[in-house]
């Protein structure tokens, strides 16, 4: 039985970043090996997953939110399909895509072009370090999330459909990584991802695992 995890790193008091600060981050997480490209980048409107009871009724009725669709902030893991679909040539409409491939100078240029703030936006990395993927257990891959207004982050509990939020408060800002394999780092408040992400979450940096 799959078991599917989380990482969330976010701050209460610097929820949103500037377009220059998504594209540093991105470009210091591929520069230090801790992501691999190819990325995809999603821009559109954002609607989180059900949860629960009416997370069962809609995956019965056909009628759970599509990534192709929307930005889904409460399943990343559904954004990271969506990428590995592009990439493989097995999803060719996405409503949302904004920019998909390798070359890293056109992924800066296409995160310089976004309509931040205007538009829900999600930048999606599949592919991990080994050090990550496989030491840690992030398979799925890495997520940064900038959205226009802040969301209940209600990630999927381990074992079933149930809420379980990671933390108390709404954000709009947030980078995370997924794994079905109960991927997660040994000392949840100090990993190899946390000096990095501290220079753009400030002194209060919240990180969060399930």
């Amino acid at each position: 039985m799959a078991a599917l995890t989380f990482f969330l790193a976010t701050s209460p008091s610097k929820n949103k970043l500037t377009a220059e600060e998504i594209a540093s981050l991105m470009l210091a997480l591929l520069k230090e090996q801790h992501i691999c490209s190819p990325a995809a980048i999603f821009v559109g409107n954002a609607q989180n997953e059900a949860r629960g009871e009416a997370y069962d009724q809609a995956a019965r009725e056909g009628t759970l939110v599509q990534a192709s669709q929307h930005i889904i902030p409460n399943a990343p893991e559904s954004m990271l399909r969506l990428t590995r679909d592009v990439i493989d040539g097995k999803e060719q409409h996405a409503e949302t895509l904004w920019y998909c491939g390798d070359d890293v100078a056109a992924f800066l240029q296409a995160l310089r072009q976004l309509p931040l703030r205007e538009k829900d936006i999600c930048v999606c990395f599949p592919f991990l370090s080994n050090a990550l993927a496989h030491d840690c257990g992030w398979d799925k891959g890495a997520v940064l999330y900038a959205l226009t207004q802040p969301y209940v982050i209600d990630f999927m509990d381990v074992l079933d459909t149930t809420a379980r939020p990671l933390i108390d408060y709404p954000v709009s800002d947030f980078f995370t990584l997924s794994s079905f394999c109960a991927g997660g780092f040994s000392d949840e408040e100090h990993n190899a991802l946390e000096p990095l992400l501290q220079r753009y979450w400030s002194f209060d940096l919240d990180l969060k695992q399930t």
